[in-house]
């Protein structure tokens, strides 16, 4: 049985929820980390939530949607420094 509503194997569920929500965007943010390590934690955190499905909307049932991997990813842009010699 392919239902995503509950109503399928026993083996099966349907969760919501920050307990489930948490795992996730821990996931989101390792991944972002992988690919752009020199990305700081705000960026890591705003890239996640610019680029979910609800961003220009959050609202208190989906908060800022589900997160859009592919385009935290090409949109993120790490900080980059540049080291000045003050010897």
């Amino acid at each position: 049985d392919g239902s995503n509503d509950g109503t399928g194997p026993t083996s099966y569920y349907v969760l919501q929820g920050t307990s489930m929500a948490c795992p996730f965007a821990a996931g989101m943010c390792a991944l972002l980390i992988q690919e752009k390590p020199g990305a700081t934690p705000t960026q890591i955190r705003n890239g996640l939530i610019e680029f979910a499905s609800s961003a220009g909307a959050p609202n208190n049932d989906v908060g800022h949607g589900l997160f859009d991997a592919i385009l935290s990813i090409n949109n993120v842009v790490p900080v980059e420094f540049t080291w000045f010699d003050l010897e």
